[in-house]
């Protein structure tokens, strides 16, 4: 057994899962891992590349100052809308939308990215 499988066991208060109230799309040990590296580094920008229901997007609502989220699906906005208000929410494909994205962001630095977006 690894610790990855243990942690997938932990009991939900160790991770502050009443905190959270999207569904995930990750394991324990994941989110365990995710929430360890948000605050422990706190990123003053984070960019999320497919948003899908929200799970980590709370998350990194929650440690870093903005947040840009990317997803093809243009329901993401409507049904997040008023929920994060540090998140800026970016409708289309990443492959079309990043350059842009990055080119606007200029000399900010940006301390965290998640992708899990355009599976092909």
């Amino acid at each position: 057994m690894e610790i990855g499988d243990l942690i997938d066991f932990a009991p939900p208060e160790c991770l502050g899962d009443d905190a959270y109230d999207l569904p995930w799309q990750m394991t324990r040990a994941e989110r365990f891992t995710l929430l360890y590296l948000l605050q422990k580094f706190r990123p003053e920008i984070s960019l999320e590349i497919g948003t899908y229901q929200g799970g980590s997007l709370q998350a990194l609502a929650r440690y870093s100052k903005s947040v840009i989220s990317v997803d093809i699906d243009g329901e993401i906005p409507k049904r997040l809308a008023g929920r994060f208000p540090n998140v800026t929410y970016e409708t289309g494909n990443s492959i079309d939308l990043l350059p842009r994205i990055v080119q606007h962001l200029n000399d900010a630095q940006v301390g965290f990215v998640l992708i899990d977006g355009g599976h092909t």
